[in-house]
């Protein structure tokens, strides 16, 4: 029988004391941007993911931009990325001069390895493969293809903070790897911010003058950079919230499992994940036929929901604007039937059985 109605979250970022002091420490210090917290930061994420280096920044996009910029990309390249993502991650492919190649995805809402090689060209310059949800796309598949082409690898596993492929973690894999600090993801700064990681010490080099105005020290400027650093208040949050992340994802999966369970029955396409993948679950994404008519019920039940994303990257205007439309039959199909649950650490069990309960009376 349904429960009485509870307001749920959609997806809510985990505060607590231990946070908001060693803010407000940071902001007593004096000292706001790349300082001791940044590079404890670095040295700590670094560590998690099993890499060597990593470059802060004040965002995911960011950490991609200079990331590609560092790779060599520029004016006539192309670069292999689904379309199926957040439209922050192809941005940066613009903004080098690069055009994006768009791949369809496979029933896991990963890049569909099988259908890289038919798009490398003379021009192909890189793959961005994206872990999206927090499933990681098949990394031996893809590494195989890009050592066989001379293309570089740069993950974008800003939706997979912890989540691994045959035992190892997101992000560890390519020549280069970007993550996000954005509120809604597994960890968060409480605001925007990103990283850059590489073993590469040359990538590293780079991407760490280009985010400082191309700085070698504080008076010479070796490159023509930019100005996307982090500050010192956010990496003081992260440090406190990387402490938890393991936590953080063992919840997630803890209720990922519950809605497998329970929804399982319906007419409902709950996620895939193969047996050599651990999913962090950033997001629980089903599909449905009349998405948006459930969506509305829900709402009204006091369950919000979430559509990542209505339109495909490769749908949207400022792309068909530059490059024209292509067919993605996978992608677009998905995009008109995907439906986010709720989802986050402090979601209790009770507010789970409420989104199932919820689901079953509208199917029943």
């Amino acid at each position: 029988m349904k429960k009485n109605k509870i307001k749920i979250h959609g997806l809510k970022s985990y505060i607590d004391d231990e946070m908001r002091l060693a803010a407000i420490n940071a902001i007593n210090s004096g000292n706001y941007i790349l300082g001791d917290n940044c590079k404890k930061f670095e040295e700590k994420f670094s560590n998690y993911i099993g890499i060597k280096h990593g470059i802060l920044t004040n965002s995911a996009t960011s950490a991609l931009h200079l990331s590609l910029i560092a790779m060599g990309v520029g004016k006539g390249d192309e670069v292999i990325v689904p379309s199926l993502t957040a439209f922050p991650t192809i941005e940066p492919i613009f903004h080098t001069g690069a055009k994006p190649v768009f791949i369809d995805v496979n029933d896991e809402y990963v890049i569909d390895d099988n259908l890289i090689q038919d798009k490398i060209t003379e021009k192909t310059k890189g793959i961005i493969p994206v872990h999206l949800y927090g499933n990681v796309a098949n990394m031996k598949k893809i590494a195989s293809i890009a050592k066989k082409n001379n293309l570089f690898i740069l993950e974008d596993a800003s939706q997979a903070h912890g989540s691994e492929f045959l035992g190892k973690k997101a992000g560890s894999f390519g020549e280069a790897a970007c993550f996000s600090f954005y509120p809604s993801k597994n960890m968060t700064f409480c605001g925007d911010g990103g990283i850059s990681l590489t073993d590469d010490e040359d990538l590293y080099q780079k991407i760490y003058m280009l985010r400082n105005h191309g700085r070698k020290d504080k008076f010479t400027n070796e490159m023509i950079g930019f100005n996307m650093r982090c500050n010192e208040i956010q990496a003081a949050i992260g440090l406190v919230q990387l402490k938890h992340i393991e936590r953080f994802i063992e919840r997630r999966r803890e209720i990922a499992g519950i809605y497998s369970k329970e929804l399982k029955d319906l007419p409902i396409k709950i996620p895939q994940v193969s047996e050599d993948k651990k999913h962090s679950y950033h997001l629980y994404v089903i599909q449905l036929e009349n998405r948006n008519k459930i969506s509305n019920i829900l709402k009204s039940e006091g369950i919000p929901t979430g559509i990542h994303y209505p339109i495909p990257c490769h749908l949207q205007p400022a792309v068909t604007n530059l490059i024209g439309k292509i067919s993605l039959p996978r992608t677009e199909e998905f995009c008109n039937k995907i439906l986010s649950l709720p989802i986050y650490p402090e979601m209790r069990d009770e507010e789970v059985e409420y989104v199932c309960d919820s689901l079953k009376s509208i199917f029943n």
